[in-house]
C-alpha cells in the first residue's frame, strides 16, 4: 500500500508518503498517517475519494482497531468537478 499527503505549510507545499513494506506494519503506518491528518484539520481534497480512497481507508483503520473519526471531516472530491468541466 501507499499513501500520499500533500499540505499546505505556510506558503510551501509538504509532501509526505507512507509505504507499506509489509503487512505486518499497517497498523502503524495508518496510526502515523491517522495522527498528520489529525493534525492538519482542515477540508480534506481528493481525486475519487469519495467512491474509493476514503472507503478503502475507512475500511483498513477498522481492520486494524483504529478510529475513523479523522476521515468525517469536510470533504472535496475532485473528481465529480473535472468530470463536470472536462466531460
Amino acid at each position: 500500500f501507499v499513501v500520499g499527503l500533500a499540505a499546505l505549510d505556510g506558503d510551501r507545499w509538504r509532501v509526505e508518503q507512507w509505504v507499506l513494506s509489509r503487512l505486518s506494519a499497517e497498523t502503524a503506518m495508518l496510526a502515523d498517517l491517522q495522527a498528520r491528518l489529525a493534525a492538519l484539520d482542515g477540508l480534506l481534497v481528493t481525486f475519487n475519494g469519495a467512491s474509493f480512497d476514503l472507503q478503502l481507508l475507512r475500511g483498513r483503520l477498522r481492520r486494524c482497531g483504529l478510529p475513523t473519526e479523522v476521515l468525517a471531516g469536510p470533504h472535496l472530491d475532485l473528481l465529480p468537478v473535472a468530470r463536470r468541466l472536462w466531460k
